[in-house]
């Protein structure tokens, strides 16, 4: 494939269980290019991701292991890192790019 041009506005969306609702924008081998929003006063567990995960805040404020990130923010989760992710009285849309599996388990200790 040479070229690929996706229109976000014409994207389906699917609300988890737990009230996050996920676009995918592209899926290829284990990759996944996403918008993601998270409604107010919503924590996820803590988890750690087997690549690199990248991500944009484009509107409202994420707290990444309980500091603020806001809205224009670029945030890498290195590799191996483990780190939770929570929203306060507003919630947040980002754009997220990552790689395999998420580990709930945590590391070996």
């Amino acid at each position: 494939m040479a070229k690929l041009s996706v229109n976000i506005n014409e994207l389906e969306w699917v609300t988890r269980n737990d009230g996050v609702s996920q676009a995918t924008i592209y899926e290829e081998g284990g990759f996944f290019f996403s918008l993601i929003r998270v409604p107010p006063n919503t924590t996820l567990p803590k988890h750690g991701h087997p690549e690199n995960e990248y991500v944009f805040i484009q509107e409202g404020v994420l707290y990444e292991d309980g500091h603020p990130l806001r809205a224009g923010t670029f945030l890498l989760n290195a590799k191996g890192s483990y780190h939770s992710t929570s929203t306060r009285d507003q919630g947040c849309t980002l754009l997220a790019l990552w790689c395999g599996r998420l580990d709930y388990e945590g590391p070996a200790e």
